[in-house]
C-alpha cells in the first residue's frame, strides 16, 4: 500500500459505492441524489439529508482501511460534532444488503450501538439533517453577505466551546510537543508536491525552525497555561453555517485523531483565520481573532499565531495536493489542486516573513464618556485589538461580561489596589498582540497621572510611544447615557450615574502627555464616529507606517 494513500473501494462490499448514486437506497427513495466525494468519504446529499459513507483508504493520517475502525469514526463523528452541531447529526445508520441492492436504515443513537448493533457485519453511515444551500460562511464571504456580528457571534461562541473542553495542565516532561504536527505535516508535503513548490516547502521549513527556536518555550507554555483544548480541529468557512443569522453551527471535526484535535486554542481559530486570509478578508480574520481573544481573555494567542496560521495554510497545500495526486492525471481539476496547494504555501511562507510593528494606544475619561465605544470603533478602522478593563476585570471574577453590579466608588472593584492590578493586567496582555506586530487599545479610564506614567514607562521600556486618547462630552449626555445603560443591563462596565460626580472630581487632566500622541475627542457631538475617529484613525496609520 502506498505510503500516501491507497484510495480504493476494497474492503467496501461490492456496489455499495453506486448504489450511493441511486435514490431508493435512501428513506423516501424518490429525491435526487446529489454525490460528494472528499478524500476519505462518499457524500449522498437528498433532499433533506446528507448520508456519509466512510472510503476504505489509508493515508499517513489515518487509516480506514479496516471495517471496525470505519464504523468507530462513524461514531465518533456523531459524538464530537454534537458539541458544536447539536442539531445536525442525526445518528448512525446501517447500509444493509436486501433482495440484491443496498438500503440506508433508520439513524440511531451512538451510545445505543453497542448494545444494538455491534455485532452487525454491515457498513454504516453518518445521517446529518441537510443545512441550508448558501448559508454557510465560505458562502456568506463569496457573496459579500458576511457580517461582522456573524464574526463576533462565532468568535463568542468558539470561546465558550473552549472553556468547556480545556485540556488539564501537564508537567514539562509530559508536555507533547507541539511543533510534532507541524513538522509531520511538511515531511509529508514534501514527498506530494515537487519542482518550485518543493523550493517553496524549504523555504517555509526554514522560517518554521527560526520561528521555534525563537518561540519554542512559548509554545509549550501554553499547555502549563491550560490553553490546550479538545477542539475542532478543521474550523474552516465551510465548516460554519448561518442558518439563524447570529447562531453558527459549526461542524466536520477531525474525529480521526485524537492528536490533531487536543491542541493549542490558538491553533484552533487559527484555521478560520487563515481561510479569510486565503479569501483576501484579512479585516474580518482580525476582527474575528481580537473578538475571540476578548471573549477567551487569551491575548496570549497573539504569541503564537503566526506559527499556527502557517501551518494551517500547509495543511491546505496538503490537502490540495493529495486531491491532485487523486485525479486522472493532466486533467483541469488536477491543475487547479496543484495551483491552489501552490497559493497556500505562499501564504504560510509571507505569514512568518511579515514583520510589523504594532501601536500601543489608551483610551482615557471620566465614567460614561465613551471610551468603550471610541475604542471600538477605532479597532474597527485600524484594525486594532481592544483589551477592555471591565471585560478583563469581570474573567477574574467569574463573572459574565455583560452583568454590571453597582459599587461604589472606592470601594470594591474601584478600590485603589484592584484598579492597580487590572492595570498591570491588561499590560500584561497588551504584550503578546504588540509582540505579534498588532495594535492595541486599552480601554480604561487612566483617569490619574500616576496610572499614565506606569503606562508610558512601561512602553519606554519597551520601545513604544504609546498614545493617548481622550472621551469627554457634557454631563448631561453622560447621565443620560448611564441611566440608559443601567436601564438595559448589559454592559460590563459596573458605573452607573451615582458615579459621574465623583468620576469627574477624581480625573486628572492628561496635560502631562505629549501634545504629539494625544488627542481628544467629543462623543456627545453627532457624527462623531465618521469625523473625529476617522481623523484619529489617520493619524495612528501614519504614525504606524512611520514606525
Amino acid at each position: 500500500m502506498s505510503p500516501q494513500a491507497q484510495d480504493v473501494a476494497r474492503g467496501l462490499p461490492d456496489g455499495l459505492v453506486e448504489a450511493f448514486a441511486d435514490p431508493r437506497t435512501f428513506s423516501g427513495g424518490g429525491s435526487p441524489i446529489t454525490g460528494i466525494e472528499t478524500h476519505i468519504s462518499h457524500l449522498a446529499l437528498t433532499e433533506d439529508r446528507v448520508y456519509k459513507l466512510r472510503k476504505d483508504v489509508c493515508f499517513d493520517f489515518l487509516d480506514f482501511s479496516r471495517r471496525e475502525a470505519r464504523v468507530r469514526d462513524c461514531l465518533d463523528e456523531v459524538r464530537l460534532n454534537r458539541r458544536l452541531a447539536p442539531g445536525v447529526y442525526l445518528g448512525v445508520a446501517p447500509a444493509e444488503r436486501r433482495e440484491g441492492s443496498f438500503r440506508i436504515g433508520a439513524p440511531i443513537e451512538p451510545s445505543a450501538f453497542d448494545r444494538v448493533a455491534s455485532d452487525s457485519d454491515c457498513e454504516w453511515v453518518v445521517v446529518m439533517r441537510r443545512l441550508s444551500p448558501g448559508r454557510d460562511a465560505e458562502s456568506l464571504l463569496e457573496r459579500g453577505a458576511l457580517t461582522e456580528p456573524q464574526i463576533d457571534a462565532l468568535a463568542h461562541h468558539l470561546a465558550a466551546f473552549h472553556r468547556a473542553e480545556r485540556l488539564d495542565a501537564r508537567p514539562e516532561e509530559e508536555v507533547p510537543d507541539p511543533a510534532a504536527a507541524v513538522r509531520e505535516n511538511l515531511s509529508s508535503l514534501r514527498k506530494l508536491i515537487g519542482g518550485e513548490g518543493a523550493d517553496r516547502c524549504k523555504r517555509l521549513a526554514r522560517r518554521v525552525r527560526a520561528f521555534e527556536s525563537l518561540h519554542g518555550k512559548r509554545l509549550r507554555e501554553r499547555l502549563a497555561e491550560k490553553r490546550w483544548v479538545e477542539g475542532h480541529g478543521d474550523l474552516r468557512l465551510e465548516h460554519v453555517w448561518y442558518e439563524d443569522r447570529l447562531h453558527p453551527e459549526v461542524i466536520d471535526c477531525v474525529e480521526f485523531s485524537a492528536a490533531l484535535r487536543q491542541i493549542d486554542a490558538a491553533n484552533d481559530v487559527a484555521f478560520l483565520a487563515m481561510d479569510l486570509r486565503f479569501r483576501g478578508a484579512h479585516a474580518l480574520a482580525e476582527r474575528f481573532l481580537a473578538q475571540y481573544a476578548s471573549a477567551a481573555d487569551d491575548f496570549g494567542i497573539f504569541s503564537v499565531l503566526r506559527y499556527y496560521e502557517a501551518y494551517r495554510a500547509a495543511v491546505r497545500a496538503k490537502v490540495s495536493a493529495l486531491r491532485q495526486s487523486q485525479q486522472a492525471g493532466g486533467d483541469a481539476s488536477a491543475a487547479s489542486g496543484g495551483a491552489r496547494a501552490m497559493a497556500y504555501l505562499e501564504l504560510a511562507v509571507r505569514i512568518l516573513d511579515e514583520g510589523r510593528r504594532g501601536l500601543l494606544i489608551a483610551t482615557t475619561g471620566c465614567v460614561g464618556s465613551g471610551k468603550s465605544s471610541l475604542a471600538r470603533e477605532l479597532a474597527r478602522r485600524l484594525p486594532a485589538v481592544v483589551i477592555s478593563s471591565d471585560i478583563v476585570r469581570k474573567h477574574l471574577s467569574g463573572d459574565a461580561p455583560e452583568s454590571p453590579e453597582p459599587a461604589g466608588w472606592g470601594t470594591g472593584r474601584y478600590r485603589l489596589e484592584e484598579r492597580t492590578r487590572i492595570y498591570g493586567l491588561l499590560l500584561e496582555r497588551a504584550e503578546h498582540v504588540l509582540r505579534s506586530g498588532r495594535h492595541v487599545i486599552l480601554d480604561a479610564s487612566f483617569a490619574e497621572r500616576a496610572w499614565r506614567g506606569g503606562l508610558a514607562s512601561w512602553a519606554e521600556e519597551r520601545d513604544f510611544a504609546p498614545w493617548l486618547i481622550r472621551a469627554d462630552c457634557s454631563d448631561e449626555v453622560i447621565h443620560e447615557r448611564l441611566v440608559e445603560r443601567r436601564r438595559i443591563g448589559r454592559s460590563a462596565s459596573d458605573a452607573g450615574p451615582e458615579l459621574l460626580a465623583a468620576s469627574r472630581r477624581a480625573y486628572e487632566e492628561p496635560s502631562e502627555w505629549p501634545a504629539c500622541r494625544r488627542r481628544c475627542i467629543d462623543t456627545g457631538v453627532q457624527n462623531w464616529r465618521e469625523t473625529a475617529v476617522a481623523a484619529v484613525a489617520a493619524d495612528l496609520r501614519a504614525a504606524a507606517l512611520a514606525c
